[in-house]
């Protein structure tokens, strides 16, 4: 049988304000049911949704730890790249004038700043 909880019980179990109680019930961030002018609460409800926010918690405390380690691995990946073209990089003006040689276009040999 589930154990039925009022809002003051709710706001003890929670360590809340009872009035913060009754805004998240309001809002639907907590789990409660309204019935005739008074919110309640199913403290087997409660629990699963405290523990599915503190999975959530869990969840993106990994997720922001594989970000990190992704982010060093594409860091790396991106270097090694460089590495493998030479380890140059080409301004915009020597990519254009490649491209206008290809294409047999003339060209300004000079480059002015």
């Amino acid at each position: 049988m589930k154990t039925l909880l009022t809002t003051a019980d709710v706001a003890s179990y929670l360590s809340l304000n009872p009035k913060v109680v009754t805004e998240k019930a309001r809002s639907g961030e907590i789990p409660a049911h309204k019935k005739i002018g008074r919110w309640y609460f199913f403290k087997e409800e409660l629990d699963e949704w405290l523990k599915a926010d503190a999975d959530s918690a869990l969840q993106e405390a990994a997720h922001a730890k594989r970000s990190k380690t992704c982010r060093a691995e594409k860091r790396s990946a991106s270097t090694s790249g460089k590495a493998a073209m030479g380890g140059t990089t080409h301004s915009q003006h020597q990519t254009d004038n490649a491209y206008a040689k290809l294409l047999g276009l003339k060209t300004n040999s000079t480059r002015v700043n």
